[in-house]
């Protein structure tokens, strides 16, 4: 399993990838400031992403691509070669973001940050 944190702030994706290998030590976990960044990995290494369960955490609310932009791009490039199940993240409590989330079928849930461990616990186990 590889789990992915798509996010444009760095303190952010450290806590969670921390926490996140605490609690499954040997997870592969990948972190990515911007959509544009990640969507470039998924194109260099596709032949290596399609083989395994991907785990996305994606922030709604960044610079240059923010996260509908990216599901729009990953959803036309990758849909049917990236196994991925999407986690919306956002410090926003627009219901519009949340009913314009669930649009994309690889979006599985939408929470607000800052999120409890918990939170993040569940999805591991």
């Amino acid at each position: 399993m590889k789990y992915i944190f798509i996010d444009d702030e760095p303190i952010f994706n450290m806590i969670s990838k921390t926490k996140l290998q605490q609690m499954d030590v040997n997870a592969d976990v990948l972190t990515f400031d911007s959509g544009m960044d990640a969507l470039k990995y998924f194109a260099e290494n596709v032949n290596l992403v399609s083989k395994e369960k991907l785990i996305i955490f994606l922030d709604i609310n960044m610079p240059e691509m923010d996260g509908f932009d990216f599901l729009q791009e990953f959803n036309d490039k990758f849909d049917t070669s990236i196994q991925a199940i999407i986690f919306m993240l956002s410090s926003s409590i627009d219901s519009g973001d949340k009913e314009k989330a669930f649009q994309y079928p690889l979006v599985k849930n939408f929470h607000t940050k800052p999120f409890q461990l918990s939170y993040l616990n569940g999805i591991v186990n």
